[in-house]
């Protein structure tokens, strides 16, 4: 199981509606869109990444920077 499908689940579970998008454009505004979502989900997001057994460097990173 990805960790975009960990996000989901746990989203379904705790009745949550994901602001985080699939983006696929090159606007200098998703960034800022992005940046926003995370910080509104920041405390569900390292409960979720909290949930991996064996995370990689990347999610160890981002865990870091949350």
């Amino acid at each position: 199981m990805g960790v975009r499908d960990r996000w989901e689940a746990y989203c379904c579970d705790k009745g949550l509606k994901s602001l985080i998008d699939n983006y696929r454009d090159s606007r200098f505004n998703c960034l800022f869109q992005t940046s926003a979502e995370v910080i509104v989900h920041r405390k569900d997001f390292l409960q979720v990444l909290d949930s991996v057994s064996k995370p990689n460097m990347k999610l160890k990173a981002v865990k870091s920077d949350l």
